[in-house]
């Protein structure tokens, strides 16, 4: 399960519970998976995952943390499935219950579903809106960038300071030096390169 509830004490109101649901599910929703830093003006917000109109209780393991958007109106609301329809899988998947990778595939930025489970959900919560599509490639783009930033990085390392311009070389020995030590700064220098080089400083 994506998601490991923790175990607050006992509450007077649901409302109470804000900043336990937060934290558990970190600080994103529930449904779509859209953190409160991405989200913009988009608001969030306790829900029920049983609407308490259908019978669903303030106990911490009814709530969640949701976006407006998934929680409204136009998508879960109130909205509770038939017990014909729990028999057949119909219902809205939960990250602290589910394992998500048993019920979705990404093709791209689109959401396919593997299980009667998800299509429900994707149907029920516009899973695929154009605004969930976009972030989801802004995710990638940022995945596919953090490793190209890693290749660079690994690549620098293999540079010896002896192949480095003096100043160059100098100034990343200051540096390394600043943040507590110039091989524990740097990494792969040669001792011998590191001798050479500040015995030009001096």
């Amino acid at each position: 399960m994506l998601v490991q509830r923790s175990a607050p004490p006992v509450l007077p109101t649901y409302g109470s519970y804000k900043q336990y649901l937060r934290f558990d599910f970190y600080y994103a929703c529930a449904y779509c998976s859209t953190s409160e830093v991405e989200a913009g003006a988009i608001g969030f917000e306790i829900d029920h995952y049983k609407p308490r109109v259908e019978g669903g209780s303030d106990d911490y393991e009814n709530l969640m943390w949701s976006c407006e958007h998934c929680n409204g109106g136009a998508s879960k609301g109130d909205w509770w499935p038939t017990a014909d329809q729990q028999a057949q899988g119909i219902r809205l998947l939960r990250p602290d219950f589910d394992n998500l990778a048993e019920h979705y595939d990404l093709d791209g930025t689109e959401l396919k579903s593997k299980s009667v489970t998800a299509e429900t959900s994707i149907t029920m919560l516009r899973l695929n809106r154009e605004t969930l599509r976009r972030l989801r490639s802004f995710r990638d783009r940022l995945y596919r960038a953090k490793g190209a930033t890693m290749l660079g990085l690994q690549a620098l390392q293999q540079i010896s300071l002896d192949h480095l311009k003096p100043e160059l070389a100098l100034k990343l020995i200051e540096d390394a030096d600043q943040r507590g030590g110039t091989e524990r700064g740097i990494g792969r220098l040669h001792d011998s390169s590191i001798q050479s080089f500040t015995n030009a400083r001096s």
